[in-house]
């Protein structure tokens, strides 16, 4: 429903208008896990990205919409084509990324500064 309606207003931009909300709400929120959990606004309609599990099975429905969430493991995911760059581990929850790791062995020895290589040396751009 909210779809078809964003659909009828933006025709062929209708992927990049939601993307771009979604990157707003949660860049401006700085808060995934609530974004998740409460979905986000785009032209005024409410759009949910995942379902947690309900408090009760009352509800059909929400047992429903609980169980088609997918959860996929993504092993050496390029984000940026242009640059060769790529992430080693991505856990996604209904396509949008929420962990990412980089699996390094040996090539920095101290924790502290693969955290800071894995924080700092991408273009955030990117």
């Amino acid at each position: 429903m909210e779809w078809e309606y964003l659909k009828n207003l933006q025709k062929e931009k209708t992927e990049q208008t939601l993307l771009d909300d979604l990157c707003k709400a949660w860049t401006r929120a700085r808060r995934l896990p609530h974004g998740l959990r409460h979905g986000f606004k785009c032209f005024g309609k409410l759009f949910r990205v995942a379902y947690f599990a309900p408090a009760s099975r009352m509800n059909p429905e929400t047992q429903k919409l609980y169980a088609a969430n997918k959860l996929t493991v993504t092993r050496q995911l390029e984000y940026s084509p242009k640059h060769g760059n790529s992430l080693d581990l991505v856990l996604s929850l209904n396509g949008i990324p929420v962990i990412t790791q980089s699996l390094r062995i040996h090539d920095r020895p101290d924790l502290a500064e693969r955290i800071y290589q894995y924080q700092n040396d991408r273009d955030p751009k990117t």
